[in-house]
């Protein structure tokens, strides 16, 4: 069965209508110009398992990959500081070409699916699509060693997430490099004071806290180096950054900005940052208004 939706198509695979379907089912859903539409990504595949698949439609290039995070770990592809250092065949190729006429395929499995199944899930597609497509993959055996530092295995996942929490790595983008494993969240909040709802949405949405440091549940190959810190280097690493942040807001001017057209949408911004947020503009156009840089009297986006 198919259902067509604006950026993405579904189809569901149940093991019992072809006995030539793979032991495992799985709802997979096609999505044009993920790059683009990542809200449509992060609505069909947030906090879900299964497998990735980036085609290029133009050669028949495709990339597999699995994750028991699929939303976190696909978007990785689209992070600047990813793109630019990473060293494996697929990332050479979208920070060469990006990702134009690139779909993306997601292969959706249940919640309950464990890692070693995701993994056999993962070799299975890698199997189906060698023999059609041109694959990206170095490795074709799934789950294989192409990064520089062992994921933990699913036996003492399972053992710290009974005895301590969740268990998550915690990678450097500066440096490119693991550079910390937390055995819990609650370790991360006792000891880096870190929000629980900030927390979750870098677990859940791959959002780099404090604008540096990626939290993943997972092993992350793009990143080569493993420069594992002492936890109290790591706490004076996040407070020089916390103090920095700290210095660079209190430095920031206040700028009022006022609506002709629309006078009760006039206020107060803490920043040039805080505006361009809000209304989605770019800094350097908005610094060029305050400046008066711009055509005397002209207004920023006739308002």
């Amino acid at each position: 069965m198919n259902t067509k939706d604006k950026n993405y198509e579904i189809k569901y695979h149940n093991i019992n209508e072809n006995k030539n379907k793979p032991p495992f089912s799985y709802t997979e859903y096609i999505i044009t110009d993920p790059y683009n539409n990542r809200g449509d990504i992060k609505k069909v595949s947030k906090k879900m398992k299964g497998v990735y698949i980036f085609e290029v439609l133009d050669y028949k290039y495709i990339y597999v990959g699995s994750s028991i995070n699929l939303y976190s770990r696909v978007c990785s592809y689209f992070m600047p500081s990813i793109l630019a250092n990473g060293d494996r065949r697929v990332l050479r190729y979208f920070r060469k070409y990006g990702f134009k006429n690139v779909k993306l395929i997601l292969y959706i499995l249940c919640s309950e699916s464990s890692r070693e199944e995701v993994i056999e899930a993962e070799q299975y597609f890698i199997d189906l699509y060698k023999s059609t497509h041109s694959l990206l993959n170095v490795d074709l055996v799934a789950g294989g060693s192409l990064g520089y530092h062992e994921p933990m295995s699913e036996e003492m996942r399972i053992k710290l997430r009974k005895v301590r929490g969740i268990a998550f790595f915690v990678y450097d983008t500066k440096t490119h490099s693991l550079i910390f494993k937390f055995n819990s969240k609650q370790h991360a909040y006792d000891n880096i004071h870190i929000n629980h709802t900030t927390l979750n949405n870098c677990l859940t949405n791959g959002l780099l806290y404090l604008n540096r440091f990626l939290f993943s549940v997972e092993s992350i190959n793009e990143f080569p180096f493993e420069i594992l810190i002492s936890l109290e280097n790591l706490k004076k690493l996040i407070q020089g950054i916390q103090l920095k942040n700290k210095s660079i807001q209190k430095n920031n001017k206040k700028i009022y900005a006022e609506n002709i057209k629309q006078p009760e949408l006039s206020r107060i911004y803490n920043s040039i940052n805080s505006f361009a947020k809000a209304v989605k503009g770019d800094r350097s156009t908005i610094r060029l208004y305050l400046n008066n840089t711009k055509k005397e009297g002209s207004l920023y986006r006739k308002q």
